[in-house]
């Protein structure tokens, strides 16, 4: 997650290690908050509304029958480029 992410990057600047010359750290969930002025954390943005969105439509179809099926819905992601990457 980038909560991890940013634990590295606090980690990393006490180890006086250089982000992103010599380490590039990218998160996966695409949260946008910024800690003690740190940079912003590149990130892999995920559809929150939409995976919410899905997952009431496959749980309402189970619930009522409709389908016994586990499904796999694939939707899509996005790179933002913060500072943490080159």
């Amino acid at each position: 997650t980038d909560d991890y992410g940013y634990l590295l990057l606090n980690a990393s600047n006490l180890l006086k290690i250089s982000v992103p010359e010599n380490l590039q750290i990218i998160g996966f969930d695409g949260g946008k908050r910024i800690i003690n002025e740190m940079p912003i954390m590149s990130s892999i943005r995920q559809p929150v509304d939409l995976i919410a969105k899905e997952s009431v439509q496959l749980l309402t179809k189970l619930i009522n029958k409709e389908s016994n099926e586990i499904s796999r819905v694939y939707l899509p992601i996005s790179f933002y480029e913060g500072d943490t990457t080159r």
